[in-house]
C-alpha cells in the first residue's frame, strides 16, 4: 500500500526512534489525533520501515536474542 502525504509525521516518529536507539534510553511517544486522521497507518508504515533487514537494529539498540524464534518480517 502506498503511502503519501504524511512523510513530516513519519519524518517526526523516525527521529524519535533513532534518537531513542542512538541514546539507549527508552521513551514513550503517543500518536493522537481524530477518527480517521490515519494514525493507525503512520505507525504501521514506520513499523514496515523499520523492520526491512537494513533498519532493523540501529546502533544495535536491540539485545542478540531479539527476534532470534526464527520469524522473518517483510
Amino acid at each position: 500500500m502506498a503511502f503519501y502525504g504524511r512523510e513530516a509525521e513519519l519524518q517526526r516518529l523516525r527521529t524519535a526512534f533513532e534518537r531513542t536507539a542512538a541514546d539507549r534510553q527508552p521513551q514513550v511517544l503517543a500518536v493522537v489525533g481524530e477518527t480517521g486522521v490515519g494514525k493507525t497507518r503512520l505507525v504501521q508504515e514506520l513499523y514496515r520501515q523499520l523492520s526491512r533487514p537494513d533498519a532493523w537494529d540501529p546502533a544495535q539498540y536491540w539485545p542478540e536474542d531479539f527476534g532470534g524464534s526464527g520469524v522473518r518480517y517483510p
